[in-house]
């Protein structure tokens, strides 16, 4: 098996691996630091993040019948589809302590919650974070790049947004 081989096959056992995806605003400087702050802080690697302007993200977008919304972080796990601030939170319970902690706040209305979400999201356009360039590391970064749907999760084939 030569590096090339080895590198897909390690790509591959990663995407089958993982229990919940992220799907973030790639061109956004404050959510692509967030993404890069939350890798740093997970318990376990068993969580994927894809751009939704990626390839990839765009196909998962479509096969879980979801609009490409920019302003909007959706998480992916075998319960279904997450958003906004429930996505964040569900995020949360992922990372070390006490950053798990911020699921505290699962207990404020969703109605409350989405919108703090939402108004965090309208003014990050001015919020002057200097652009990066989200720093994943390995397969992470190349989430389901060259993968084909034979190796995703059995949970992430199903083409609706429930269960």
């Amino acid at each position: 098996m030569n590096a090339k081989e080895r590198k897909q096959t390690a790509s591959d056992d990663y995407c089958t691996s993982i229990r919940q995806i992220v799907i973030f605003d790639g061109d956004c400087a404050m959510c692509s630091r967030f993404v890069t702050w939350s890798v740093r802080r997970l318990i376990v690697a068993d969580t994927g993040f894809v751009a939704s302007q990626s390839e990839e993200g765009q196909a998962l977008l479509r096969r879980k019948e979801l609009e490409m919304d920019p302003s909007t972080v959706y998480l992916l796990n075998a319960d279904g589809v997450l958003k906004r601030s429930d996505a964040i939170l569900e995020l949360s319970k992922s990372l070390r302590k006490p950053y798990s902690k911020l699921a505290f706040f699962a207990w404020v209305p969703c109605w409350l919650r989405d919108g703090v979400y939402r108004f965090v999201a309208w003014i990050r356009r001015w919020i002057p974070f200097k652009k990066i360039t989200c720093e994943i590391d390995g397969p992470r970064q190349r989430l389901l790049l060259g993968s084909n749907e034979d190796h995703w999760p059995e949970w992430l084939k199903t083409s609706a947004n429930a269960p």
